[in-house]
C-alpha cells in the first residue's frame, strides 16, 4: 500500500526535474547600455546611439552579431540596423560603439509615436545570447534599451522621395 502512494510522488519529482532542466539555465555573457536612453528621431534624422559592452564570458566561438531594431507599440520591426560585433569579443574587456540610428529621407516616413529601440547578441543563425540590461528583455533575448519618439511629419518645402516600387525600404 506505501509503494503505490510514493509511485505517483516519483514520479511528480521525476517530471519537476525534467521541467527545470527544460528551462533556460544560460548565464548573460555579458552587459549592454545605450545611450542615450530616450531620444527623438525625425523624418530625415540620424541619432548616434552608443552601445556600452561588458563582455564577461566567451561565445563559444562564434562570431557576434548584434541587432538592433525600431519596433513599434504592437511589437513589430520597423528598421533594422543589424551588424557585426566591432573587433573580437573577449571577456574582461570593455567595448563602446556607436550606431548610427536612422529614420531616412528617401523611403516612407515612419508613423509618429513611441517606439522601442531593442538590442541582442545573436551568432546570424539560431543561436541567441542572453544579456543583462537596465531594460527588460522583450522576448527572444531582444532588450529595450531606448525609447524613441518619431514627430508628426512636418513637410515645409521640397521634399525627396523614391517610389515605393523603385527600391525596398530599409
Amino acid at each position: 500500500m506505501r509503494v503505490t502512494k510514493l509511485l505517483p510522488l516519483s514520479i511528480l519529482l521525476a517530471l519537476a526535474a525534467g521541467l527545470a532542466s527544460c528551462a533556460p539555465s544560460e548565464t548573460p555573457v555579458g552587459r549592454v547600455e545605450a545611450r542615450p536612453h530616450r531620444f527623438e528621431l525625425p523624418h530625415g534624422a540620424v541619432v548616434p546611439v552608443e552601445l556600452l559592452w561588458t563582455m564577461e564570458d566567451p561565445l563559444d566561438g562564434s562570431a557576434a552579431l548584434v541587432f538592433a531594431h525600431l519596433v513599434d507599440e504592437d511589437g513589430t520591426v520597423r528598421r533594422t540596423f543589424d551588424h557585426t560585433f566591432p573587433g573580437s569579443w573577449k571577456p574582461g574587456r570593455d567595448r563602446s560603439e556607436t550606431v548610427p540610428i536612422y529614420h531616412s529621407a528617401i523611403g516612407p516616413a515612419l508613423p509618429s509615436g513611441e517606439y522601442e529601440l531593442v538590442v541582442g547578441l545573436s551568432d546570424g543563425e539560431e543561436r541567441r545570447w542572453p544579456l543583462r540590461t537596465e531594460g527588460p528583455d522583450v522576448g527572444r533575448m531582444e532588450y529595450a534599451l531606448a525609447r524613441v519618439r518619431v514627430p508628426e511629419l512636418v513637410v515645409d518645402g521640397p521634399r525627396f522621395v523614391f517610389d515605393e516600387g523603385w527600391l525596398p525600404v530599409e
